[in-house]
């Protein structure tokens, strides 16, 4: 910063001095606190899904691109839980990863994510499916793309073709 400053580049004292503020909160933040806060925070932001009442649609591109650069960065992000995700991303400390939000996948509105989190928890997929697919909260479409975004993993069964059959003849 100080050749740009020396240079003549638009950079002045103020410029460096502020930015070396930013520098020391950064370098603080990270030694206070895990990681895991900041890179999700960072994917959050990168995905541009952190507006939980914006009626806008989901760029789901752009939230490929945001995924692939965080796991290129050694950082693991899992599928969502029926129990434990929320609306968006968040930090898994115990486990050192970011789990899914309910709202990035595919099909998955904003009513959706906030209806199957307020009805939580759920016992089984059985308990899941009488609450909510019975009651016409959730579409069959969009319990399909559940079942193929690993989301019934924890309550019924991590292999997502079982979890499927199970559901096809079920409906």
């Amino acid at each position: 910063v100080l050749i740009y400053t020396q240079r003549g580049y638009g950079f002045n004292k103020a410029h460096t001095l502020a930015y070396s503020c930013i520098g020391v909160q950064e370098a603080y933040l990270n030694y206070k606190y895990n990681p895991i806060y900041w890179q999700t925070a960072n994917l959050i932001v990168n995905s541009g899904s952190y507006d939980e009442d914006s009626n806008e649609s989901t760029n789901y591109d752009k939230i490929g691109v945001a995924i692939a650069t965080i796991q290129m960065e050694g950082v693991k992000v899992e599928p969502p839980l029926m129990n434990e995700a929320q609306f968006e991303f968040m930090p898994d400390i115990k486990n050192n990863q970011i789990v899914f939000g309910l709202k990035g996948i595919n099909g998955i509105n904003t009513e959706t994510a906030q209806s199957i989190i307020q009805n939580r928890p759920y016992t089984s997929i059985e308990d899941f499916a009488t609450r909510m697919i019975d009651t016409n909260i959730i579409k069959n479409s969009q319990m399909i793309k559940l079942i193929k975004g690993g989301c019934f993993t924890e309550i019924h069964s991590h292999d997502k073709k079982e979890t499927m059959k199970w559901y096809l003849s079920k409906s």
